[in-house]
């Protein structure tokens, strides 16, 4: 054997070498891109859902305040059981506005959609309350 022919079994040993370190490294970052759009997407779809979510309570909550509230607050007719019916109203209101769909999104997202509403309908009418 002379020194080419050992220098050529060498250099393509190397390169072979090479060509799987590089294989590695592009399958590597492909695989870190694809992760990073997945996650990326994934928070596109939770804040579309909230977007949403946080929309149907405030469209919730203005209905409410123009139905049963701003005719009855101030009144003997603004009871507990006014106040009661009121929330539940609104929370009704926002859940068929989501649909069965965007429930089911939002209780991915959130865990308890029932917790999550509740805060959100008093967020939405303190919020009513300072305009």
């Amino acid at each position: 054997m002379d020194w080419n022919t050992i220098l050529t079994e060498v250099l393509k040993a190397a390169a072979s070498l090479a060509t799987l370190a590089v294989g590695i490294v592009l399958t590597t970052w492909l695989d870190a891109k694809k992760q990073k759009v997945q996650a990326d997407k994934k928070s596109n779809e939770l804040c579309n859902i909230l977007g949403k979510a946080e929309d149907a309570v405030t469209t919730a909550v203005g209905a409410v305040n123009q139905t049963i509230v701003s005719g009855t607050k101030g009144t003997d007719a603004w009871t507990d059981a006014k106040k009661a019916e009121a929330y539940e109203t609104a929370a009704t209101t926002a859940m068929n506005i989501l649909g069965e769909s965007g429930v089911s999104a939002l209780e991915l997202a959130v865990g308890s959609v029932e917790t999550w509403l509740k805060a959100k309908i008093e967020a939405a009418v303190g919020k009513t309350k300072k305009t």
